[in-house]
């Protein structure tokens, strides 16, 4: 599902209200996308195409602490908000987001295993960052 497009242009004012507003807009829609499909939200998912629900095709997923990933493969990032033992296509990876009872991240790829603990690089070049949110402010 489409939320809305990533803000682009070049801001019209010095102060920033234009950036701020395209944010807030984001944010309202990710919100009302969640609030309108509750336990199908598998992850809220920015990168090049915009800001996207991704969903469950039933309601089957389990409350609990949301994760924020970012992947970069060289050229472009992703970001994305999900919840562990979420399998999901991102930057052209297909990857599994798990957390452990220590509040470490794992990512599972084809073709690496990522660990937040380890701060270690995954193969073909990828940076990943990984971090619990406690709660989600949309």
């Amino acid at each position: 599902m489409y939320i809305g497009r990533v803000c682009h242009r070049p801001l019209a004012r010095s102060d920033g209200k234009e950036r701020c507003f395209c944010a807030v807009a984001k944010r309202q829609n990710a919100a009302r996308g969640v609030d309108a499909f509750p336990n199908r939200v598998r992850a809220i998912v920015q990168d090049e195409r915009g800001l996207q629900l991704v969903l469950s095709d039933q309601p089957n997923v389990p409350m609990s602490t949301p994760l924020w990933v970012k992947i970069c493969d060289g050229k472009q990032c992703s970001s994305l908000v999900t919840f562990s033992g979420q399998e999901l296509e991102i930057a052209g990876q297909k990857i599994t987001v798990l957390s452990d009872a220590e509040g470490g991240i794992i990512l599972e790829g084809n073709q690496f295993v990522w660990s937040s603990s380890a701060r270690n690089f995954a193969q073909g070049g990828l940076k990943i960052e990984a971090k619990r949110l406690n709660s989600i402010t949309l």
